[in-house]
């Protein structure tokens, strides 16, 4: 659940379709997925009316800014909130994902160009080894760093709007418009702005949560149920006879009193923090989702 919520989105909900679905006990895995429906622009139905899309939002050192500056941020993030309308909720999650070292080595180390020293000068052959020289020190100095710490956890941020409306075209065309004024507000918190997340997106952070230990081998899986064009086709999984909570839901799950079992081995817990002080230091939460484990923090 959220850990931080406005006014407006505290008063309003919870639906009554939601408090139900409350008291159904799921039966299996799958059931125990909250959500009803996914569509291929990465849109989910989460219930009768209910309808949510997710953003990515890159990374922003508030910590580190000066007063004037973290101001002028808490200024911009209370005027996006105020943007929303009453059946929009804005949610805020900071994941902790884990991807092997090999994958962080692929994504950061430096390459050479591609081209052989065909055609080439001198001068332009030695350039190109001293050139290599400084990426294999960088590269170098990178791997020690992974080496010596938890270098295997990837923060990633996201923006998640959740929408009540009558139905799925209704949504649709609402999720057009937040499109483009979420990407607007954030633009002035981060300079980047949002992008939507892709269906695919969407999947694999689900399964990275509900399937922790398979990370790396989940993105490659999907390539069975791939059009021709490349894109994570719903169609092709239905043929199959499959959906999507088949591809992400644990090999088993139990809801106990204290955790819930994920799998064979994993467990997780639910922490929420419901009463803060007037005035927090700004390391609060940058200390608690440097916490170097697997997580999904919400606010």
């Amino acid at each position: 659940m959220p850990l931080f919520k406005n006014k407006k989105e505290t008063q309003k909900q919870q639906p009554t379709e939601i408090k139900k679905a409350k008291g159904r006990r799921a039966k299996t895995a799958q059931q125990s997925i909250p959500y009803e429906e996914m569509y291929p622009n990465g849109m989910i139905k989460i219930g009768p009316g209910l309808f949510s899309k997710s953003y990515y939002f890159g990374d922003m050192n508030f910590a580190t800014e000066k007063e004037d500056k973290q101001e002028e941020i808490l200024k911009s993030y209370s005027k996006l909130l105020s943007k929303y309308a009453p059946n929009v909720t804005a949610q805020f999650t900071i994941f902790n994902r884990k991807t092997s070292a090999d994958k962080i080595k692929e994504k950061f180390f430096l390459k050479p160009k591609n081209g052989s020293g065909l055609g080439r000068t001198e001068d332009e052959i030695e350039r190109e080894k001293r050139q290599q020289e400084y990426r294999d020190e960088y590269n170098t100095i990178l791997e020690n760093r992974i080496k010596e710490g938890r270098n295997d956890i990837q923060k990633e941020r996201y923006i998640t709007l959740t929408l009540k409306t009558t139905d799925v075209i209704m949504a649709n065309r609402t999720f057009i418009t937040l499109d483009e004024e979420t990407n607007n507000a954030v633009r002035e918190i981060n300079k980047t702005g949002v992008r939507p997340l892709t269906i695919e997106e969407r999947i694999c952070i689900l399964h990275d949560i509900y399937k922790v230990g398979e990370e790396d081998f989940f993105p490659s899986l999907l390539n069975d149920y791939k059009d021709d064009a490349g894109e994570f086709s719903l169609e092709k999984l239905s043929k199959k006879g499959l959906t999507t909570k088949d591809l992400i839901a644990p090999s088993n799950y139990m809801n106990g009193m204290a955790q819930v079992q994920l799998g064979e081995h994993n467990f997780a817990k639910t922490f929420l923090i419901s009463n803060f002080p007037t005035a927090m230091d700004t390391s609060f939460l940058s200390e608690i989702t440097n916490i170097p484990s697997d997580a999904d923090r919400r606010r």
